[in-house]
């Protein structure tokens, strides 16, 4: 008689715990402000946020603080989202409104069944005042504010209930009593609770504290105002500008120049075009790259605003390689701002091959590179990256959103069109020409857009004052209206690596483990570190979001700028707990700035998860807190083997603020206040995540191979080994039981279940000092036989760190402790087959089956009661 299939001794397992869902968080981002002194008290110049770079304006397509006046015979059919002060149609900024129905449709997206529409786009339409009659006959019609399902879109009118609403009678006469016009009008307006909606009950507009049309038009000058302060250096009594740096950039731009004498510059459709040229040279790096560039318009004999083109080059890039940097252009002492038929607005990429090809290298003022033909370098031109080519809308708009035109100090005569306002009429006539891309932001002047082609302007427009569309058959499709938005793709860096400070010190970047760095401005989306304390990464594998570190220790290097002649001090912060000073050995750390220039340096604290706590627990980083995330139940391969791994996901989660603050200034006893108004631009938060899953792991099976019974002697054994792991980072309380859970069927005449035929043993191993990976292994103990668990449920082995007591005594010398991150044992299963051979009633597949409950007495908190904000 032979058993021709395989013995196995299978492991099966049960965990049962609770399943606990994770909850994201998001930490608040931060505000820089600076405060000019002037005649007449200060002027607080204040960092937008993050998340709305360009204020309650930052979605708009079109915003204007004042009238936005469409033209009835040109505008057609226009789409995006607008902001405006009071809307009309017009020819122009003096006529009445226009007393006619015109045949515009505005936000008709019924045929673009396919196009995406920004998230939190309806209401798509703002006024904070009442719409103009002309405006309303155009908002009553069916093919206005139609969605890409044909739902309704909405609109809010009024930044009151005072001045949003509207008679039905008075309604009626505008509407010449047609019912349906009437219901189609009310239906698009949008309510809350039933209530129409104002200004200052939109999120956006919320979130920028713009409750009022005085509010929108001064949001849109605070953000004009921090952008110009980037490349400020004085200031006058007024508040005004008067000292300028010609750019300021991050560590992803090498240098910029711009021209300093008349150079005329070449397109394909134009030539010998007098113009500003702003060569940009770039570093070998992916990072995202920001760059703030000053453009006088009296410097150099009035050569900027003569100048009827404007070429950007990008020298050393690679589109493969690195990411078109953010351009925020500031324009000052210009007394208009032209943009005619004939002028034009490029974007060029030239590799490090081509720039060293050259034969004339780059300069500021020689236009680059020469496209005079037979000159050597004329094919350069042609072979260039085209980053603002008008066939490539896809590729146009992405460069169109990376510019930012900031017109913070020309002042328009809003009674007329050619004084003072910024005027686009470009390209008119032609759909091959170069257009005027990028974002307007004026807040001191109005704008008027006009052409007969929608190569005249790709980008956004937003004014504090009035708007002027005249474009001849203006058809706004979906793509225009939204994909050259600013910061559209979301890449935008943040301004604090640009920022000129020198009166407060400043956190400029934090370097963490695995070569991991960030800018302060990123926590405004909360950046988190996750690292884990696992040897196994079957379970947390390696990724760009976990990392592996080699052991506990977790390092930050702070990159801090101190102002001139300056002694400061670095606070800590846990958990929104309270500030307090790091020292070493009860020392500042930060060595003084005892120079007359701000200097940067850089200090490492060595491990932020020990060297920052001091006596007050309830204010130290909380390794006490355990989150308890899903449980860790699977099979995974590891070295060619089948393991079951038990378990269940544990974290320490802590957020970790550092500011530097002056010596003189005690935070602790300061005001949130009080820090947030001066120290708020060198506050930086993050999120540490630390892993620290509590893992049974073991093979899935126990093999004892193939016995032909009978064959068997005294000295025949058949051995089955495999390794038990347990992790146990927190040095938690755990306990695990393995229990029979063989069937009844298999029970019966199971030769491994028979008396005296199968030992089981374990040897567990101790974990030499200051190593993890050199083990001496203990006596082996012997736990029995396996008839002594022939029962169904009842226990084969139980390890428990809590207690020894009631354990069965052959059971004591293979016992955990809760102070070992590491447990390790063999498992052996000696099988004498001389017992079994006389007494098998069948032959077959013999299995032993047990299941394996993991249970962790000690108390854990739910991802979803995390109190961190």
């Amino acid at each position: 008689m032979q058993i021709k299939n395989t013995l196995s001794f299978w492991i099966r397992m049960l965990l049962i715990l609770t399943s606990i869902s994770i909850l994201g968080f998001t930490i608040n981002g931060y505000i820089h402000a600076k405060t000019i002194n002037t005649k007449n008290g200060s002027k607080t110049i204040v960092r937008p946020s993050a998340e709305y770079p360009l204020g309650a304006a930052t979605s708009a397509t079109f915003y204007a603080g004042g009238e936005m006046v469409f033209d009835p015979n040109t505008t057609t059919d226009i789409k995006g989202q607008f902001y405006a002060g009071e809307y009309r149609f017009g020819f122009d900024f003096n006529t009445e409104d226009y007393p006619y129905t015109p045949s515009t449709k505005i936000q008709n997206f019924s045929k673009d069944t396919t196009s995406q529409l920004p998230d939190h786009f309806d209401p798509s339409l703002i006024s904070a005042k009442r719409f103009s009659n002309s405006f309303i006959r155009v908002l009553s019609k069916q093919d206005s504010m139609v969605g890409t399902d044909n739902q309704p879109l909405h609109y809010v009118m009024g930044d009151n209930a005072d001045n949003n609403s509207i008679s039905d009678t008075e309604l009626s006469s505008i509407l010449n009593q047609q019912q349906d016009a009437i219901n189609n009008f009310k239906q698009k307006d949008y309510t809350i609770n039933n209530q129409s909606a104002t200004l200052g009950d939109i999120d956006y507009f919320k979130k920028n504290n713009v409750k009022t049309a005085q509010d929108a038009v001064n949001n849109v000058i605070h953000v004009s105002d921090y952008y110009a302060s980037l490349t400020a250096t004085t200031y006058n009594n007024d508040g005004e500008i008067n000292g300028y740096r010609e750019s300021a950039f991050n560590s992803a731009i090498k240098s910029i120049t711009t021209n300093t004498t008349e150079i005329k510059a070449t397109n394909d459709n134009y030539a010998n075009t007098p113009a500003i040229q702003i060569n940009v040279d770039m570093n070998q790096t992916d990072k995202q790259g920001i760059a703030a560039i000053n453009i006088d318009g009296h410097a150099n004999n009035q050569l900027y605003q003569n100048a009827q083109a404007i070429v950007i080059n990008l020298l050393n890039f690679d589109q493969t390689k690195q990411k078109v940097p953010y351009f925020i252009l500031n324009y000052h002492n210009f007394s208009s701002f032209n943009f005619g038929q004939s002028a034009w607005l490029s974007v060029n990429g030239y590799t490090t091959e081509q720039v060293k090809s050259a034969q004339k290298a780059p300069e500021a003022n020689q236009f680059f590179p020469s496209t005079t033909s037979g000159d050597a370098d004329h094919s350069l031109f042609s072979q260039r990256y085209d980053l603002s080519n008008s066939q490539n809308t896809k590729l146009k708009y992405h460069t169109a959103s990376h510019i930012l035109h900031n017109f913070s100090t020309l002042a328009g005569d809003d009674a007329a069109e050619n004084t003072n306002s910024i005027t686009l009429n470009a390209n008119s006539g032609t759909s091959n020409g170069y257009a005027f891309i990028g974002t307007i932001l004026a807040p001191n002047t109005s704008v008027i857009i006009k052409g007969d082609a929608e190569e005249s302007f790709v980008g956004n427009v937003i004014t504090a004052e009035n708007l002027l569309l005249s474009l001849n058959g203006l058809n706004m499709n979906t793509d225009k209206s939204f994909g050259a938005s600013f910061n559209q793709d979301g890449d935008f860096p943040g301004t604090s690596e640009i920022e000129d400070t020198t009166d407060v010190p400043q956190i400029t970047s934090i370097g963490l483990p695995d070569n991991v760095n960030f800018a302060p401005e990123n926590t405004s989306t909360n950046y988190s570190f996750q690292y884990s304390l696992n040897n196994n990464d079957a379970i947390d594998p390696p990724s760009t979001t976990m990392h592996v570190l080699d052991g506990r220790k977790f390092s930050n290097t702070l990159r801090i700028e101190q102002p001139a002649n300056s002694t400061n001090v670095i606070w800590a912060k846990m958990n929104n707990t309270t500030w307090k000073k790091y020292t070493v050995n009860g020392k500042n750390p930060l060595a003084p700035n005892k120079t007359d220039t701000a200097q940067s340096t850089s200090l490492t604290i060595d491990d932020v998860t020990e060297d920052l706590k001091t006596n007050d627990i309830a204010t130290d980083y909380d390794d006490k807190t355990v989150y308890a995330g899903e449980n860790i139940n699977g099979t995974y391969q590891i070295d060619n083997q089948d393991r079951q791994f038990i378990g269940q996901h544990l974290s320490h989660i802590n957020q970790i603020a550092f500011v530097v603050a002056s010596e003189s200034d005690n935070l602790s006893k300061m005001s949130d206040a009080e820090i947030k108004a001066k120290y708020a631009n060198t506050i930086t938060k993050y999120t540490l995540n630390v892993h620290g899953d509590i893992l049974v792991n073991y093979p899935k099976t126990f093999d004892f191979g193939i016995y032909k019974l009978g064959s068997g002697n005294k000295d025949s054994k058949h051995l089955a080994t495999g390794m038990l792991y347990v992790e146990n980072p927190f040095y938690q309380n755990w306990r695990l039981d393995v229990t029979n859970n063989t069937s009844k069927d298999q029970s019966a005449f199971n030769p491994l279940l028979l008396e005296k035929s199968t030992v089981f043993s374990m040897q567990q191993y101790v974990l030499d000092s200051n190593t993890d990976d050199s083990w001496t292994p203990s006596n082996l103990v012997n736990l029995g036989y396996l008839t002594n668990a022939a029962e169904h449920g009842t226990y084969l082995l139980t390890l428990d760190t809590k207690t020894s007591s009631g354990l069965s005594n052959h059971w004591q010398d293979v016992q955990p402790s809760k102070d070992d991150q590491f447990y390790k044992s063999t498992i052996l299963l000696d099988f004498n087959p001389t017992y079994s051979d006389g007494y098998v009633k069948r032959t077959g597949t013999f299995t032993f089956d047990a299941k394996w409950t993991l249970n962790i007495p000690d108390r854990t908190t739910p991802l979803n009661k995390i109190k961190i904000k």
